[in-house]
């Protein structure tokens, strides 16, 4: 909660554009964010049907991908994707 409220008020003094840009650049990251999100859980389905319909390795897949992202809530509001997004980002500024 400190770092929320410590976030919120870095931008308390700031001009109107400056608050825009920052929002714009918060929705691209959650679009990134939620575009692998969406990728890893087809994943995991995927993975799923193969396992139960061809061949038991493909529940290789599931067991690697659901973990890592069931374990978001356990680390400390850092969400698994993030690094994946920031990356993602920063290639899309340049």
């Amino acid at each position: 909660m400190r770092r929320f409220k410590a976030r919120v008020q870095r931008y308390e003094g700031r001009d109107q554009e400056a608050i825009t840009r920052r929002i714009k650049e918060l929705e691209a990251e959650w679009d990134i964010e939620r575009s692998l999100e969406l990728n890893a859980s087809t994943l995991a389905l995927t993975g799923l049907i193969l396992g139960a319909t061809v061949n038991k390795k493909g529940l290789i897949v599931p067991g690697i991908v659901l973990p890592f992202c069931s374990s978001m809530p356990f680390r400390d509001g850092v969400r698994p994707f993030r690094s994946c997004a920031d990356s993602a980002l920063e290639h899309v500024r340049r």
